[in-house]
């Protein structure tokens, strides 16, 4: 009987581990949707986009677009990045969910994908607060495909805006124009840049008021002679 009762929870036990495998493989490595809901807070944006900017006239992260779970929004108008005033204005929050929806769909939280493109000389960056935790993504140019897409042919590591093409490395090849060489990761990367910037330029066009309110939290916004 004893050995009965320790099949069975052998059993039990040996398909906890397979269901709990898949389950890790599918969320990991699968090709469906990662549910991605807007964090559950209220005092910091969902979306954060900044721009760091290092020259002789500007130094600092500046506020680009930012908006709240309950659709408040502020933004930075498109043709002054850096010394206008932020405006700001409400939206209906619906079109929170509605973002966060096709960022499912491009896997946001894959962790194949890389998250954080770094880049010398000024960059663009993105902050999305997920019930699943903090995704940040970078890009050194608005239009992410206009980067250098370097790939290491040795490590198949991808490198963004690091090295123009007089001076990349041998092993190093430039995948920008050639698409099709692209991995999963860069291309979801891609989808969810642009899926964000074209959500925060949609929201821009509209009329706002003069923003006088503190700096989101990750933003540090000065503005320093050389």
């Amino acid at each position: 009987m004893r050995k009965f009762k320790f099949s069975i929870l052998s059993a039990l036990i040996a398909t906890a581990i397979v269901a709990l495998s898949l389950s890790y493989y599918q969320y990991y490595y699968g090709t469906g949707p990662i549910p991605v809901r807007p964090a559950e807070i209220t005092e910091e944006p969902i979306i954060l986009i900044s721009r760091w900017v290092d020259t002789r006239k500007h130094y600092g992260s500046y506020l680009q677009f930012a908006i709240w779970k309950d659709g408040k929004v502020v933004w930075r108008p498109e043709n002054d990045e850096l010394d206008s005033v932020p405006l700001t204005s409400t939206v209906d929050p619906r079109e929170v969910d509605h973002l966060f929806k096709a960022l499912s769909m491009e896997r946001l939280l894959d962790p194949r994908m890389q998250r954080f493109h770094c880049s010398m000389g000024g960059r663009y960056d993105v902050r999305v607060a997920t019930t699943r935790g903090v995704v940040e993504l970078a890009s050194r140019r608005k239009d992410a495909r206009e980067n250098y897409n370097i790939i290491d042919t040795q490590t198949e590591e991808m490198f963004y805006g690091f090295f123009g093409p007089s001076g990349t490395p041998a092993r190093f090849r430039d995948i920008k124009s050639d698409t099709k060489t692209w991995p999963d990761s860069y291309k979801r990367f891609i989808t969810n840049w642009d899926i964000i910037q074209d959500f925060s330029r949609k929201l821009k066009t509209e009329t706002g008021f003069p923003y006088n309110g503190p700096a989101p939290k990750g933003i540090f916004e000065h503005t320093q002679q050389k």
